[in-house]
């Protein structure tokens, strides 16, 4: 096993450059279904969060009778509105994204699982063709990496990359038929009780323990950890102390060869020995608070819909994310700053 540390020379071989003359819709749009009666802050949460990861363009989909809030809170997101008191509808002009961001807020009710399940589906089988995403970000002159959406082989990337948090997840471990739609190249954020929850929901182990589970990594945990990540070809993003960034092995390596070749390592080895994962290295117990989390799915949300491949926003995600609370934590104290404070200390530069 292989630990990287997610480190400041990490991010700086990640990081694109912004093209000063592209306009928003060469930098991406997020769309964020979040939210439902009575947790509306998790969608606000994390659309501010979105705004703040240097997307062009970011909307929330939410109920309709919940508009107020957000528009108030954020004018610059483009609302669309959903029927019903939570998630029941899918969003029009699904191609028109780059990623989506969904589970915030969402709830679990009978009409949200059927709309997720839609979702899913639709997300994986796109019915109608459209140009790719990164052959309309070329044009619009920026530079963008592959998104790797779709299951088999050929496909290419015609629907927004998904990022799966809260009860997306906990619908997906109540339901582990909907596992084999979720579109390969999603990013999954779980906090160790919904890991626990997918594991068994996915894994069919009901005997693994990851209550305090926390760095050093290791341990069935972590073997239960990497399962999931490859059953679903998706980068697993274990929210905690030290967070670990855990991808499928093909998308580490891609990385590792990227990350060597923009640092003039001029030996790589193609075969790598044991399993490549990323251990952030910013954060603190002041973060522990209610909403972080919906922050760094939106953060993440906005990332990959600016153009980074899935392991490359969650890399960026969580350090960026966890050098906010950091900043945060130094203005208002680890005991009093939340999740709000984290929203005024992204920056990404």
């Amino acid at each position: 096993m292989e630990f990287t540390e997610i480190n400041e020379d990490v991010i700086r071989g990640i990081r694109l450059d912004r093209d000063e003359y592209a306009d928003k819709r060469a930098f991406g749009h997020a769309l964020l279904i979040a939210g439902s009666r009575g947790m509306m802050g998790a969608a606000v949460l994390a659309t501010g969060a979105a705004l703040r990861s240097g997307c062009g363009l970011v909307t929330a989909h939410i109920p309709k009778d919940e508009r107020m809030i957000m528009q108030a809170v954020n004018p610059a997101a483009i609302v669309s509105l959903d029927p019903g008191t939570a998630f029941s509808e899918i969003p029009d002009n699904l191609e028109h994204y780059t990623a989506a961001g969904v589970g915030c807020g969402m709830g679990q009710s009978e009409a949200t699982v059927e709309a997720f399940s839609a979702l899913l589906s639709r997300l994986s089988c796109p019915a109608m063709p459209s140009r790719d995403i990164k052959d309309r970000h070329r044009e619009a002159g920026s530079p963008v990496a592959e998104t790797g959406q779709g299951h088999g082989k050929g496909r290419k990337a015609r629907m927004p990359g998904m990022v799966l948090d809260a009860d997306a997840l906990n619908i997906i471990a109540a339901h582990p038929e909907l596992a084999s739609i979720v579109p390969s190249g999603s990013i999954l954020t779980p906090h160790t009780r919904e890991l626990s929850r997918l594991v068994a929901g996915l894994c069919n182990v009901r005997d693994v323990d990851f209550s305090g589970w926390k760095y050093p990594w290791d341990g069935p945990q972590l073997y239960y950890t990497m399962s999931v990540a490859d059953s679903l070809s998706s980068v697993v993003i274990v929210k905690g102390s030290r967070t670990l960034v855990c991808p499928p092995p093909d998308m580490a390596n891609a990385l590792k060869a990227s990350l060597c070749r923009k640092t003039g390592l001029k030996e790589y080895v193609r075969e790598m020995v044991g399993r490549l994962l990323y251990v952030n290295t910013t954060g603190n117990a002041g973060m522990a608070k209610g909403g972080s989390g919906d922050v760094l799915t939106g953060l993440v949300t906005g990332l990959r819909a600016r153009g980074y491949s899935p392991l490359e926003a969650a890399i960026l995600g969580v350090w960026y994310h966890g050098r906010a609370g950091d900043d945060a934590a130094r203005v208002r104290g680890a005991e009093s700053m939340n999740a709000s404070d984290l929203l005024d200390h992204i920056m990404i530069q």
